[in-house]
Parts: C-alpha cells; sequence; structure tokens
C-alpha cells in the first residue's frame, strides 16, 4: 500500500453501504468502519475494562501479507461492522504474542457501561441531532447511524461468527498459508488458524488497587470472567464449548502428573523467552543450519532419568507419560514437530549433525529427545485430537525422517537403542527409575518377559 501512514477509505454496500478505512498506526495496519474507529475510543475512554472479545489468527509471519488478503476480502464480505488488523513489526513481533498476527474484533455491547449506555463517545450529540425539530435528511441518519454503538449491533455467534471462523480456515488452508499454532492464553476454535480471547484489562498481579493491564498469556483466554452467555460468544462456543471453555495446557486426553504439568509449564516458558533464547530464536538458527546458542533442553526435552547430571533439570519429563503428554500440548507439539522437521531437512540436504547442532554433546541429545518422542507418539491412541497439535501419524513421520536421515550421517547413541522400549513398561514403572541404568535394568526386564515362551 503506498503511503500507508495516510488514511484510505473503501465504501462497500452490503444490506447498505458501509464506509471502511484503511490505517497504520501502532504498529499494525487496520481495517474497520467509522463505528469500529468509535468502539477502540469508547474502550480507551473506559480503560479497557469493557468485554473485548477478539478472534485470533495464528499466520506465520511471511504469510502475513498473503494471510491479510484472505482475512480482509472475507471481512469486507461478509459486511463486519468493527474493525481487524495485523502486525507490521515482522521480526520485532514479540513472542508472547505469537498466534495473534491477525485481530478480528468481536462487538459485545456492554449495557453496564454509562459510555456504552449513551451510544459511544458522540451519543449524547447523536441524541440530540435525532431529537431536534428538524428532521435529519437520509444521508444525516446514515452518518448519525455509522458511528452508533448499542447491542443491535452484535452479531450472533451461531449464525455469523462461527461460519465466518469456518470461511476463514477453509480460505487460508486453500492458500497453503503456515499456522505457529494457537496462541498462548488462547482458546483455539477448533481449527488450525483461530482462537478466540477477551483482552479486557486485569488487575496488575501483585499490585490489586493499580491500573488495570493488558492480561499475561497465563491468566487464560477470559482473564476477568466477563459472561459467555452473550449473543456472539454463546453461539460461537455452541458445539462443544464447554469441552472447549475448559481446556488448558494442563487438561490434556493423556492424564498428567503435577510434576509432568509444572515441567511443561516451564518449558513453554523457557520458550517464550523467560529462560534465555526463545523457541523462535532456536527456530531461525536450525532454519540457517547451525545451532549457535543455548536452548537445546527446553526445546527437544528428554526423560530426567536418561539426562540425571543436566544443568537444567526443570525441563526434563519425570515420566513417559509426560512425553506424550508433551505431544497433546496445543503448544509445545506444534513447535517440536516445526524445529524437528526443519532438522530434518538439513540432514537430508547433507549437513552433517555436529555442523548442524554445534556439538557432539548435543547432536546425541538430539536424537535422545526425537526417539523418545517417536516412541511418545507411536503409543498416543489414533484417535488422539488436541487443537493445534498434530496428529500422532503426522508426529511419528516427523520423528522418523528425522532419525532415519540422522543415522545416515552419524552412530545412535548407545541409550537410544532402548529408549523404544520405555512404551512398553509404561508410565509408572518408569517414574520409579532414578537413574537412566535402572531405567535400563527395567526395560530389559520388561523386553525379556515380553519375549519369553
Amino acid at each position: 500500500m503506498s503511503a500507508p501512514k495516510e488514511p484510505h477509505t473503501i465504501s462497500v454496500r452490503c444490506q447498505s453501504t458501509v464506509n471502511y478505512h484503511v490505517l497504520h498506526t501502532g504498529g499494525f495496519v487496520r481495517l474497520c468502519s467509522d463505528r469500529g474507529r468509535c468502539y477502540w475510543v469508547t474502550q480507551n475512554e473506559t480503560g479497557h475494562r469493557s468485554p473485548d472479545w477478539k478472534i485470533h489468527v495464528s499466520v506465520e509471519l511471511q504469510d502475513i501479507a498473503a494471510a491479510w488478503d484472505v482475512v480482509a476480502a472475507t471481512f469486507l464480505e461478509w459486511g463486519c461492522d468493527f474493525g481487524m488488523k495485523a502486525t507490521t513489526l515482522n521480526e520485532q513481533w514479540p513472542e508472547e504474542q505469537r498466534g495473534r498476527e491477525i485481530t478480528v474484533y468481536i462487538y459485545v455491547h456492554d449495557s453496564a457501561t454509562p459510555l456504552f449506555q449513551d451510544g459511544g463517545p458522540q451519543g449524547a450529540w447523536l441524541s440530540a441531532q435525532r431529537d431536534c425539530e428538524e428532521r435529519p435528511t437520509r444521508e444525516e441518519q446514515e452518518a448519525l447511524c455509522a458511528v452508533w454503538l448499542s447491542a443491535e449491533f452484535e452479531r450472533d455467534g451461531a449464525t455469523y461468527w462461527k461460519p465466518f471462523v469456518k470461511t476463514i480456515e477453509s480460505r487460508l488452508t486453500a492458500h497453503g498459508l503456515r499456522s505457529p499454532g494457537c496462541a498462548d492464553g488462547d482458546l483455539s476454535l477448533g481449527g488450525r488458524y483461530c482462537s478466540l480471547r477477551n483482552e479486557a484489562f486485569v488487575p496488575p498481579d501483585h499490585e490489586p488497587a493499580g491500573e488495570p493491564c493488558y492480561p499475561s498469556n497465563r491468566q487464560g483466554w477470559n482473564a476477568v470472567n466477563h459472561p459467555c452467555d452473550c449473543l456472539p460468544i454463546r453461539g460461537l462456543l455452541s458445539d462443544d464449548g464447554a469441552t472447549r471453555a475448559a481446556q488448558t495446557s494442563s487438561n490434556l486426553a493423556v492424564a498428567l502428573t503435577s510434576k509432568a504439568k509444572s515441567v511443561l509449564a516451564a518449558i513453554v516458558a523457557a520458550q517464550d523467552g523467560g529462560a534465555g533464547p526463545s523457541f523462535r530464536q532456536a527456530l531461525k538458527e536450525i532454519r540457517a543450519g547451525r545451532k549457535t546458542s543455548h536452548w537445546i533442553w527446553w526445546v527437544w526435552p528428554t526423560l530426567g532419568v536418561l539426562r540425571p547430571k543436566t544443568s537444567r533439570p526443570s525441563y526434563l519429563l519425570p515420566d513417559f507419560r509426560a512425553a506424550c503428554g508433551l505431544l497433546e500440548h496445543p503448544t509445545l507439539a506444534a513447535r517440536l514437530c516445526t524445529i524437528t522437521s526443519a532438522a530434518a531437512e538439513h540432514l537430508n540436504a547433507g549437513r552433517t549433525p555436529r555442523v548442524l547442532f554445534g556439538s557432539k554433546t548435543d547432536v546425541e541429545k538430539f536424537e535422545e529427545s526425537v526417539t523418545l518422542f517417536f516412541c511418545a507418539a507411536c503409543a498416543l491412541s489414533p484417535d488422539s485430537k488436541t487443537p493445534n497439535a498434530p496428529p500422532p501419524q503426522e508426529l511419528c513421520k516427523v520423528f522418523a525422517r528425522a532419525l532415519s536421515a540422522l543415522q545416515r550421517t552419524s552412530t545412535p547413541a548407545p541409550r537410544t537403542a532402548w529408549i523404544g522400549a520405555i512404551g512398553r513398561v509404561g508410565a509408572t514403572e518408569a517414574h520409579g527409575c532414578s537413574t537412566a541404568a535402572e531405567l535400563e535394568l527395567v526395560v530389559k526386564h520388561a523386553l525379556a518377559t515380553t519375549l519369553s515362551p
């Protein structure tokens, strides 16, 4: 778009003519109606305490321009009456905002807030114009209506927003656009790209009496617990909303111990940049063909009994069940699949493992981790379905290709030869081991029992 800082106006005829504005502000390109701009002003003036529901569209940074064309065209086609935006920050896009590259606003009328009761920031003036003796012209009436906020402009979740989301999912898939997975803290809407979040501000964690602030990812998809039975949200979640609304990273198909849940949470936090290089940095290095910084503990984790002397024990998985749980995690599974595929591509192209991973030790750690997750993927039910997590069959293929590529260029580490049997042992027995040697004895005993006549 030429001169992106200058406002551009588009007129679209749906049931009535709507003027849309294309803006470039605050690191976003925005597409909005006059009513959408009034809604944003109203949110600002009320301190963002009112319901602020959004559909987030998760796309890789390199695909944002193409995804914008798809989502914006659908937005206009459906006559959306408020606004949408996409980040223009590219590589400066914060890791904690991954999965929220494009936003579509869902209008929920806050009848409990005076400014919404008055019809928005220009409500008093609009009311005065409507009440004046001289009847306004049709053009004046349309201009007045274009900036009015009321419950009549809410869209039904079942008949409008749900089909809208399905259309977005279908069109982005047809264009072959990539997704980094559901945003941390969002509620997946069941597809590959779209998620839901209420970003109404909450009091700061450590200063309850302080100014409200943007909700952190760990506070979830509806941090302020606004009711979900309003018209736009109730219908959007009608199919299995009760189930998906309760879904969190700790509510997986695989039953996890509290220790496993805390380790997975620590891995997510580390991958988001809380302990060193983020997942995005790790992926950038692997795609460039050489690991140059230190992050392998939380990107390719493994069992605690396999690395008893590690310098980062907080990222070690306590048992085999935890490895299965990671593969059903809506964020971690997709990330592990993506970076393992990138590594396999380089290995298949002839890059030596030591050059790719930076050291012999990290080559062994990679092999150890991928072998473990290959076994875990095989142990998952073929019917296992977790939003944004690749299906078990796809995971098996990814890890198998990586191991096959690695074995063509290096000798397998001794310990990985028996990791595959952990699945037969089960999580309970493996969890009771405190060293690799103990685990190996348990595995050998299980194998002997299995093979005995």
